[in-house]
């Protein structure tokens, strides 16, 4: 049934050294949630707040049509299937619930696809389509996915990423666009959490699955109040000095993982142990990042002393 597929891995297994188990673990982790978060984070707050809000849009839907797919199909990995293929042991724990499709490599393509759709430059376009490659690679090489997994992947990304483009396109003329966006990106959190919820609690991975739809859906919910606060009132300016955009995002950065690490205990305690307080947790998060946090936008800019910074693009990408 999975013959060619493991036929695949194997042909890698025995290409692999110590040298290249280092590097691919280092390549795959460009779809670790750390990654994704800078890059939306220093678009949002320091380059293009619309293609921040756009580019988390794609990587939310993207991740959440990526794991109710896994939650329907159930497809186990690689190593379930075939006891003799041996897995790079240190990518295990980061290879979670199913396998098909690979969230990593879906979640490198759908941020780096709308990077380059907002960059407009072929150069990023080249080098985002590189390490998207790279890091579907990276999920064969390590053993943790099969290329079925991989090229699902890159379907769901790439249908997520154009549809993100024709929307955020219309949106430029029609700003009441974003709501429809919202309300997708909300819908589909919601479907992938009621039918983890719905589904066999006692089976690990779709344990997972509803600690992802919590997260996704808490998120979601953050991201579109802070949308919307801006858009008919706020209408934060991400222009300041450049070494002030530097700091700027660091003391967001540091303040975004204090909540994100100082609220998870204290969150489940009061929920008692429910996923549900990674649903709030998230809020805060997505609520900090794109509404509370750029409250003090205007006291970073200030201390450049209006010397030219980084221009926020506010035309048609």
């Amino acid at each position: 049934k999975w013959g060619i597929w493991m036929e695949i891995l194997s042909a890698l297994e025995s290409i692999r050294t110590p040298f290249l188990d280092t590097l691919f673990l280092y390549i795959t982790q460009l779809g670790e949630e750390v990654v994704f978060t800078a890059v939306i984070l220093g678009s949002l707050w320091c380059l293009n707040k619309r293609a921040g809000f756009w580019m988390f849009f794609s990587w939310g839907c993207g991740t959440g049509v990526n794991q109710l797919v896994k939650a329907v199909c159930k497809v186990p990995r690689p190593w379930a299937r075939d006891a003799a293929l041996s897995t790079v042991e240190a990518a295990k724990p980061a290879a979670t619930g199913y396998s098909f499709p690979s969230g990593h490599t879906q979640s490198v393509l759908g941020l780096f696809g709308s990077l380059s759709v907002f960059a407009r430059r072929r150069w990023v376009t080249v080098v985002s389509a590189f390490l998207v490659l790279l890091t579907g690679f990276s999920r064969l090489y390590l053993g943790v996915h099969t290329l079925a997994d991989v090229v699902g992947a890159f379907a769901i990304g790439l249908a997520i990423v154009f549809f993100m483009a024709w929307l955020s396109d219309l949106e430029a003329d029609k700003p009441w666009v974003t709501w429809i966006a919202c309300g997708l990106l909300v819908g589909i959190s919601a479907a992938l959490l009621i039918y983890a919820l719905a589904s066999d609690s006692a089976d690990e991975n779709m344990a997972e699955a509803v600690e992802n739809g919590w997260k996704l859906f808490g998120a979601s919910i953050g991201l579109t109040a802070a949308w919307q606060l801006d858009r008919y009132w706020l209408r934060f300016d991400t222009r300041a000095v450049w070494y002030v955009q530097i700091v700027k995002f660091a003391v967001g950065v540091g303040l975004a993982l204090l909540i994100q690490q100082g609220l998870k205990q204290p969150l489940l305690d009061l929920c008692g142990g429910s996923h549900a307080a990674d649903g709030i947790r998230y809020l805060l998060i997505a609520l900090f990042a794109g509404f509370l946090y750029p409250l003090t936008f205007r006291f970073w800019a200030k201390l450049g002393r209006g010397e030219p910074g980084t221009e926020e693009q506010t035309d048609k990408p």
